[in-house]
């Protein structure tokens, strides 16, 4: 270490400056620039801020380019329509600047009066709307009256007088066309009429009993599967169905077939007689009318004839 520290005087010698060659960098530094006011400093910023926006990138620009059109292209006039597809509205602008200009900040004049159309019929569907409301509210107002003077004066509106003469004709439709029964004798659903002028059909259809109620559906689905299997059994009636009221589920046992449903089977023997021995069906019975049969299970007995 000692050796070291006497050899760091040595080496550091070469490093030193004469007093001649300091002065000048010190003349020549930017000193003086740092021992400005804060004011001066803010105000020479302003300074060159301002000529770079206002000249640097903002007057010499449009100037060079002024300068540009009127050397190289001149006062140049509108000539005639090229050939082809009809002129463009940016295309009747006197020189190309002004034509790149208008053509891509610009808006026709075409465009800006259908503008002021667009704004123009704005206003008036406004001043209609307006005008709409004003009328609304006059007419509520006036209803307003209108209603308290009828419940004084003991009058009836329309709409009232309209609603009990809907009502009492409803009443007489389901007076006189009350069904009491069905008939599927002529193939046929009909429901027979009556001429009461009383409400107590109404109520005596409505305490109809369980059994009555099964009876008429009963009735209803033999018609029904007659259309749909009556080429395939033999004398179908109601005492051969058993009906679930709630649920729709039908069940045929013991019906005897046709000769003909028989030949249809293909059988390889000969068969003269044959029971459907039980039949299961889904019928809709709320919407009887556009929905179709839904068969569930088939079993059919073929056997000898019988004794």
């Amino acid at each position: 270490m000692t050796a070291l520290s006497k050899m760091v005087p040595v080496a550091s010698r070469g490093l030193l400056m004469p007093t001649s060659f300091i002065m000048p960098a010190i003349r020549e530094s930017h000193a003086n620039l740092f021992r400005k006011r804060p004011a001066q400093l803010i105000s020479n910023r302003i300074k060159d801020v301002s000529h770079f926006y206002f000249f640097g990138i903002g007057l010499f620009p449009v100037m060079l380019c002024l300068a540009y059109n009127h050397i190289v292209y001149g006062t140049c006039e509108l000539q005639d329509y090229p050939e082809g597809e009809p002129p463009h509205y940016w295309q009747f602008e006197r020189t190309p600047v002004r034509q790149w200009w208008a053509k891509h900040f610009g808006v026709s004049d075409i465009e800006h009066h259908e503008r002021n159309l667009a704004y123009f019929e704005k206003l008036g569907i406004q001043a209609r709307w307006r005008l709409m409301a004003k009328a609304i509210a006059s007419r509520s107002a006036c209803r307003k009256f209108t209603r308290a003077s009828s419940k004084l004066c003991g009058l009836k509106s329309v709409c009232n007088i309209y609603k009990e003469s809907v009502g009492t004709t409803r009443v007489g439709l389901i007076n006189r066309f009350h069904p009491l029964g069905w008939t599927s004798a002529d193939g046929t659903l009909c429901a027979f009429e009556t001429n009461t002028n009383s409400t107590d059909t109404i109520r005596s259809s409505l305490s109809e009993s369980y059994d009555t109620k099964r009876k008429m559906l009963e009735n209803i689905v033999a018609w029904v599967l007659n259309n749909y299997v009556g080429e395939y059994l033999e004398n179908l009636n109601t005492d051969q169905l058993s009906v679930a009221l709630l649920s729709g589920q039908v069940e045929l046992e013991n019906v005897p077939l046709k000769k003909s449903a028989l030949r249809k089977l293909d059988l390889p023997i000969e068969v003269k007689s044959g029971l459907l021995g039980k039949l299961t069906l889904s019928v809709p019975i709320t919407h009887l009318r556009i929905s179709f049969l839904q068969l569930s299970d088939v079993l059919v007995i073929v056997g000898p004839p019988t004794p």
